[in-house]
C-alpha cells in the first residue's frame, strides 16, 4: 500500500585511566564511528538510485508459470479504497508488451480480468459490481483457451441485505488471448514500462492466493479457495500463506515522518503555532521515501513497517523537528541524542557506537564486556532480543543510566531474513497514533503479539525503575530533591549539588530539563521496592496531559496542573550481581548538559553516577 516515536544506547567498558578517564561508549541506532574513517580519499562516481513508492511481492518467474495457458487465480481481499482507480490483485502482466493477465480492480472498484496478447489488444471483463470497503471478499478468474471462456467473480463473506456486492460474469468466444510471457508474478499491483518497476498498487488487504493450472468451475472454485484446496493436488501451481510474510529502531520508527502536514491538532498538542521547516515540506511533496510509524498510508491504515534501507532526512545532526518550542531546540531522535555525545567528548569521554539492530542480533554477549550502558534520550521501541539483552546486563552486574523518557514503550520484531525492516502493530492503549484492528495484534514476521510492553508483562518499571507518564510540548521545567536523595548511600550522586537548589531549570530543549515525554516511579505498575525515588519534576502546564493507558475514564484533572502523575521520577536502584540502574525521566534531560560550559547541577549529577558506575566497587 502507499502513502507519528524513538533510540541512542551508550556503553562504557572499564578503561585505562588517561586524564579524566577513557572509556567506551555505545550508542544505539546511530550512524556515528569513531573508529574508522567516515570520508575515503580520493574521487569517488555517484549513482542515481530511484525510490518508487508503494509495495507488492514477487514471485520469480518459473518454468511452469511460463508455460501457463489455462489458469484459474483467486485470493481473498479486504479493500480500502477500492474506486480510487485501477489496482493489481494477482497479475503476471508485461506493460512493454502489453500481454499476459492480471486479476484487478478496475477504475469502478470491481473486480476484473485484464488480458493481453501481445500485438497491442488488451481487453478488461468486470463483473459490474461495486466492491464495498473495508470487507472481506472472495475474487478470482478462470481462463479457458480452448473454449476461449472467461468466468469472473466476486463473492462477499459476510453479505448486507440489500447491496448488490457478489456477482459473476462469464463470457464466452472472447477474441483475446493472453500472451505467455517471462514477466514475474505480482500480488499487489502491476508490471510497468520499466522494468522491476511496478504501478496501479493495491490499498487493503490480500490473503491466500493460489493458481491453478486450469479453469476450475464455481464448486472447485469454492473448494480451492478452503482449507482442502490440496484435494486438487494435480492442478495447484501455486498457494501462498500470509500469516510469517515479509514487511534500527526508534529512529527507523521516526524516520521521515510527517508530523508538521500530517499530524492531528498539532498546534494543540505542542501549545505553539506550527513551523514548517524544508525538510517538513520537502517530505510532504516526497512521499516516494515513504513515511514513519506515526502516518497513514493512502486509505488511512497505519504504516507498521520502516526500514533503514532508504533516505532518513529527519535523522541527522542540527535537524529541527515541529515539537517543542518557544525559541529553543526542537531535537529529537538522533538529533537530540547528539547533546549526550557532545558532553561526552566535552568532558574527555571516549566511547563506542553500538546500534539497536546489533544488539537485536547479538544479545547480551554484545554488551557483557562493558561496565555502564547508557540509552540515549528516546529509546521507545524495542524487540523482544533488545529487552532480553538490557535485562540480562542488568541482572549479571552491568550498570545501566536511562538518559530518556518513552522508552521501553512499544515491542516491535525485526525480519529474520531482511536486516533493517522493522514492524510495528500498536494493539490496545498507549499513545498511538493509529490503532492496529481487531486481528492485526500480532507481528506477521515473529508471530508475538504487539503493542505496549506494559500489556505483556514487561513494564517499563520493572526494567530501568520509571514508566511512560505524560506528555506535552510547550516549555520544559525543572527537579527539586526529595528526602531519598539525602539518605547518606545516595550522596554521591549529588556530591556538588547543594539541597535547595532546582536542578536544570534551564536547558536547549524547551528551557528546562523535564520536558517533552515523562517517566515516573509507580510501585503498582513494577518499580522494584528497593527504589529510590531522588527528585521529582514540578510546575508542568496543562498542555501536559497523562497517558491513557493511566485512566480507565476520560475525566478533568488530567493535565500538568492538576494531576500528580504528570511528572518526571528520577531514581536509583540496585540490582543483582552489583548491577545497579539510575533513570532520569526526561527527554529534555540531555538538552541541559552544556548549559554554561558544561558547569551546572545537570551535568554534574550525570558525571557523578557514570564515575561511581564505572567503578567496580559494590553498591
Amino acid at each position: 500500500m502507499p502513502r507519528r516515536r524513538r533510540g541512542y544506547r551508550f556503553s562504557f567498558r572499564q578503561p585505562e585511566r588517561k586524564g579524566k578517564g577513557v572509556t567506551t561508549l555505545s550508542l544505539a541506532s546511530s550512524m556515528l564511528s569513531r573508529t574508522s574513517s567516515t570520508r575515503p580519499p580520493g574521487t569517488h562516481p555517484g549513482r542515481r538510485q530511484e525510490i518508487h513508492s508503494g509495495s507488492c511481492v514477487l514471485v520469480p518467474d518459473c518454468e511452469a508459470a511460463a508455460r501457463l495457458k489455462d489458469f484459474t487465480i483467486q485470493a481473498y481481499i479486504w479493500p480500502t479504497t477500492p474506486t480510487r482507480g485501477r489496482q493489481g490483485i494477482v497479475t503476471k502482466w508485461c506493460a512493454q508488451e502489453k500481454s499476459g493477465f492480471a486479476l484487478i480492480l478496475d477504475e469502478h472498484g470491481h473486480v476484473a480480468l485484464q488480458v493481453g496478447d501481445g500485438t497491442g489488444r488488451v481487453d478488461c471483463f468486470s463483473t459490474g459490481r461495486t466492491l464495498q470497503r473495508r470487507r472481506w471478499y472472495r475474487v478470482g478468474a478462470a481462463f479457458d483457451a480452448a473454449a476461449r471462456r472467461i468466468r469472473v467473480f466476486q463473492q462477499a463473506l459476510s453479505p448486507v441485505p440489500d447491496i448488490e456486492e457478489s456477482g459473476s460474469i462469464e463470457v464466452r468466444g472472447i477474441p483475446t488471448l493472453p500472451k505467455i510471457n517471462r514477466a514475474p508474478l505480482v500480488f499487489a499491483a502491476l508490471g510497468a514500462d520499466e522494468p522491476r518497476q511496478f504501478q496501479e498498487h493495491f490499498n487493503g488487504k490480500i490473503d491466500s492466493p493460489r493458481i491453478a493450472s486450469r479453469a476450475l468451475d464455481e464448486a472447485e472454485s469454492a473448494e480451492f479457495a478452503g482449507p482442502d484446496f490440496l484435494r486438487l493436488d494435480s492442478d495447484l501451481l501455486g498457494a501462498w500463506d500470509f500469516s510469517l510474510l515479509l514487511p534500527t529502531t526508534s529512529y527507523m520508527a521516526y524516520a521521515n515522518d510527517h508530523f508538521g502536514t500530517d499530524g492531528a491538532d498539532n498546534e494543540l498538542l505542542n501549545n505553539i503555532l506550527t513551523v514548517l521547516s524544508p525538510h517538513d515540506l520537502f517530505l510532504n511533496e516526497h512521499w516516494e521515501y515513504g513515511g514513519s510509524l506515526y502516518d497513514v498510508h493512502s486509505d488511512g491504515s497505519g504504516v507498521c513497517h520502516a526500514s533503514r534501507l532508504r533516505p532518513m532526512l529527519n535523522m541527522r545532526p542540527k535537524r529541527q523537528n515541529v515539537l517543542a518550542g518557544f525559541g529553543h531546540s526542537r531535537l529529537w531522535q538522533f538529533p537530540a541524542d547528539t547533546h549526550i555525545t557532545d558532553w561526552l567528548e566535552a568532558l574527555d569521554y571516549g566511547y563506542d557506537v553500538i546500534t539497536d539492530e546489533e544488539m537485536h542480533a547479538r544479545g547480551y554477549d554484545l554488551l557483557s564486556p562493558y561496565r555502564v550502558v547508557l540509552t540515549g534520550t528516546h529509546p521507545e521501541y524495542y524487540s523482544s532480543e533488545m529487552w532480553d539483552a538490557i535485562s540480562r546486563y542488568r541482572d549479571r552486574g552491568g550498570r545501566v543510566m536511562y538518559l530518556g523518557a518513552d522508552g521501553f514503550y512499544w515491542r516491535v520484531a525485526y525480519h529474520h531474513e531482511l536486516p533493517g525492516v522493522i514492524e510495528l502493530r500498536r494493539a490496545e492503549s498507549g499513545v498511538r497514533a493509529w490503532p492496529a484492528l481487531p486481528g492485526e495484534y500480532h507481528h506477521s514476521f515473529d508471530g508475538r503479539q504487539g503493542g505496549l510492553w506494559a500489556r505483556q508483562g514487561r513494564s517499563p518499571h520493572s526494567l530501568v525503575g520509571i514508566g511512560f507518564a505524560a506528555q506535552g510540548f510547550d516549555v520544559s521545567t525543572y527537579y527539586v530533591r526529595l528526602p531519598d536523595s539525602l539518605k547518606p548511600e545516595m550522596e554521591f550522586i549529588f556530591e556538588g549539588v547543594d539541597r535547595t537548589e532546582r536542578i536544570g531549570d534551564f536547558g536547549l530543549i524547551a528551557g528546562g530539563a523535564a520536558g517533552l515525554e515523562l517517566d515516573r516511579a509507580d510501585l503498582e505498575l513494577g518499580t522494584p521496592l528497593n527504589t529510590y525515588i531522588l527528585a521529582r519534576s514540578e510546575g508542568h502546564t496543562d498542555t501536559y496531559v497523562l497517558v491513557p493507558e493511566e485512566f480507565l475514564e476520560t475525566s478533568l484533572g488530567l493535565g500538568g496542573h492538576e494531576n500528580a502523575k504528570v511528572r518526571a521520577d528520577m531514581v536509583f536502584f540496585r540490582a543483582h550481581n552489583g548491577g545497579a540502574v539510575f533513570s532520569v525521566g526526561s527527554i529534555a534531560w540531555a538538552g541541559s548538559l552544556s548549559h554554561d560550559s558544561y558547569r551546572n547541577n545537570v551535568s554534574r549529577i550525570t558525571q557523578n553516577v557514570l564515575e561511581r558506575f564505572l567503578d567496580a566497587r559494590p553498591f
